[in-house]
């Protein structure tokens, strides 16, 4: 077996292990019996561990003298005319950097949940969703291009959207879930709009050796507006993903999450898809100085932003998402002027550092009880950090614009996901309005009392506006379908009023209730 061979099957191998136990959770999720959490967190860090190995054999085959970069070809998956579109693998210095850091990291929460979340009723839920970011995540690193990193992105994007709603009995957890999931959606626009520009300006969107030595593969270089355009909706998909400005919002949010996730998403590894989405795009920057000036602002404003907002935290959680905001943002300034191996350098050690943190924030009460009983004879303590006497020095209002987070919440709700949320209730309102009309026929019928006991009727079927409109605290309403009551024998005016006829007696039977 060649080099190239075994190089293809461990690529392989890291990717459809999480995939194979994704799958086979899946199966144990929909036949709704209750697995023991032995057997559920076995296959998960059975195949993380497979998805480990394999990564680490990528990394020696690499370490090898007669390793170069190199791209893989899978299998031709549809062909129109001259045109065939194939999944293939890549083997280049970033792929190698990243799935051991992805698996690793992975496999690492998925063993921290093994504790935490034991007895939650969630935990098969949870080890599904992990292993769907896995392979996702995975897939984004390996991709050969946009098209194919487009679909493990967006793979990552609803997993961290459902495990950020991951306590659905609660209300703030299932907002913040939309909020993620919105504002992934609008950025990820970006990515849709840049794949068929590229095809249109250089036939492709694959990712390509950009010189001689080169040891990154990347996106043909795009020159003009085209370049500058394609490079901007790029950069709008980064932003997204990796919570900067004027995006950035919705991370705090985002801790909702069990800690095991918010550690693995949101200080390892999902956060800093962005950064490597600008690696990828190395040369449409450097064809495009507005666009990497772009860039470097984003990163600059949102390090500073964020950088405020983490010193007047309150919460551990919140105080280490705003941390990771702003190194993602330094993150953003080092691509920006060209140090791109110092940013992989950093995002390598960024998300290893913080993941690390997060996973001991929920101790972090007992830890600054044991730092103060261990410097409780060493003399007057500071202030709170988030204590104004901290900032005397600064302006005031410094202060208050960091604690309200320079309002950044409020100009996003009202102006970015407001809007979204009420097109989507007109669109629905429109769409059962339009159902009711064409399923008239069929459509139940609403009783309506009165408490007083001043009679009641069976009202028409509600259509339009009406079929809208929740009924009132002092109302019964009892579902009938119109099925049942023609079946039934005609009853008088005088049988329909409440006092004679029970709304009990109007139940279907075997309805719950």
């Amino acid at each position: 077996m060649s080099q190239l061979e075994v190089l293809r099957l461990a690529s392989c191998g890291a990717i459809g292990a999480p995939l194979l136990a994704t799958a086979i959770l899946g199966l144990l999720l929909f036949t709704g019996q209750r697995r023991s959490e032995r057997l559920v967190s076995g296959i998960a860090q059975g195949a993380l561990l497979a998805s480990f190995a394999a990564s680490l054999v990528c990394v020696l085959i690499a370490l090898g003298p007669e390793w170069t970069p190199r791209r893989m070809p899978l299998v031709e998956w549809f062909r129109v005319g001259d045109m065939a579109y194939e999944l293939a693998l890549l083997s280049d210095r970033l792929t190698l950097v990243m799935m051991p850091l992805v698996s690793g990291l992975t496999l690492l929460a998925t063993h921290f949940s093994r504790d935490y979340l034991h007895r939650d009723p969630g935990f098969l839920r949870f080890h599904f969703l992990v292993g769907l970011f896995a392979t996702g995540m995975l897939w984004v690193v390996a991709s050969a291009s946009l098209e194919q990193l487009f679909v493990g992105w967006e793979l990552v994007g609803v997993s961290s959207a459902l495990l950020v709603g991951y306590f659905q009995e609660r209300r703030a957890p299932s907002q913040a879930g939309a909020r993620v999931f919105t504002t992934y959606r609008l950025c990820d626009l970006g990515i849709l709009l840049a794949v068929p520009a590229l095809h249109h300006a250089v036939g492709s969107a694959e990712f390509v050796l950009s010189g001689e030595g080169a040891s990154v593969h990347r996106l043909s270089a795009v020159g003009g507006v085209t370049g500058l355009a394609i490079a901007l909706a790029l950069l709008l998909g980064a932003i997204g993903k990796s919570a900067q400005l004027p995006a950035g919002g919705w991370l705090p949010r985002a801790m909702e999450g069990p800690t095991p996730s918010s550690a693995l998403f949101y200080g390892g590894v999902s956060v800093h898809a962005g950064v490597f989405l600008l690696l990828r795009a190395g040369t449409l920057l450097e064809a495009s100085p507005l666009a990497r000036l772009l860039v470097g602002l984003c990163g600059l404003t949102t390090a500073v932003y964020a950088g405020l907002a983490a010193r007047v935290q309150s919460d551990a959680k919140g105080t280490l998402a705003f941390a990771t905001m702003a190194q993602v943002g330094v993150m953003f300034v080092e691509i920006a002027v060209g140090l791109e191996t110092l940013a992989l350098v950093h995002l390598v050690s960024h998300a290893v550092l913080r993941i690390y943190q997060l996973f001991r924030a929920p101790s972090a009460l007992s830890d600054a009880r044991a730092i103060e009983a261990a410097l409780a004879n060493v003399g007057p303590q500071s202030a709170p950090l988030a204590s104004p006497a901290r900032h005397r020095g600064a302006p005031r209002y410094l202060y208050r614009i960091a604690l309200d987070r320079t309002f950044l919440d409020t100009v996003q709700n009202n102006w970015l996901l407001q809007p979204v949320f009420s097109a989507a209730r007109w669109f629905e309102a429109w769409e059962r309005r339009w159902l009711g009309r064409i399923e008239g026929a069929a459509a139940p019928l609403v009783f309506r009392g009165d408490q007083q006991g001043e009679g009641s009727a069976l009202a028409r079927p509600a259509s339009g506006r009406e079929a809208l409109q929740p009924l009132g605290a002092d109302s019964v309403r009892a579902e009938v379908l119109r099925t049942e009551v023609l079946r039934a024998e005609p009853l008088s005016t005088e049988a329909l009023s409440a006092e004679s006829l029970p709304v009990e007696s109007l139940r279907v039977p075997g309805s719950h209730r």
